[in-house]
């Protein structure tokens, strides 16, 4: 028998990519995803479309600090993605 190795981590949508989350979904959620994942891979497990255009403008929070799409998930990981915002 094979086993796939997972970590779970949180997992949090702000301003309008909270629209991909699942109805009724409010908050940080958690995520278990295969070890060896990377953020960038995480945006289609969480939902978020194919959409070039609208990826390449996601802003990654890791760990309250600013994270990359390479960084690959670890155990316990605190992932928020924001979109930019328009207004004063």
């Amino acid at each position: 028998m094979t086993t796939t190795e997972t970590v779970t981590i949180s997992v949090a949508l702000f301003a309008d990519l909270r629209r991909y989350a699942a109805k009724g979904e409010e908050g940080p959620r958690p995520v278990a995803v295969p070890a060896g994942t990377t953020v960038e891979e995480l945006l289609s497990v969480v939902g978020l479309p194919e959409d070039e255009q609208i990826r390449k403008e996601i802003t990654v929070g890791l760990n309250d600090e600013l994270g990359t799409r390479t960084h690959v998930l670890q155990e316990g990981d605190k992932i928020v993605l924001f979109s930019p915002m328009e207004g004063g």
